[in-house]
């Protein structure tokens, strides 16, 4: 958690040399699920599927339930992922 700051200024640094021209408040979720996933060392790969998971999850437009059982694989993989020896931990 120490080097928190410095990391979120790198990711921050990223997003908007990587998004030029795109306005800055439209960074805000893609940088939320960047520093999220770094703090629960979820590899940056999985970050599309984050942000899809946390779509379906604050949805309030599934009925059937059946977008919730859709997006239950991202986080098994996210779990698996994470829980391998060779992810190492930040912090």
């Amino acid at each position: 958690m120490e080097n928190l700051p410095e990391r979120a200024q790198r990711m921050t640094d990223e997003l908007v040399g990587a998004n030029r021209g795109t306005r800055h408040g439209d960074l805000v979720c893609p940088l939320s699920i960047a520093i999220i996933c770094d703090l629960l060392g979820v590899p940056g790969r999985y970050r599309e599927n984050v942000r899809e998971w946390s779509l379906v999850i604050d949805s309030a437009d599934d009925t059937d339930g059946s977008k919730v059982r859709e997006a239950t694989a991202v986080p098994e993989l996210l779990v698996t992922e994470v829980s391998k020896p060779s992810v190492r931990r930040r912090g």
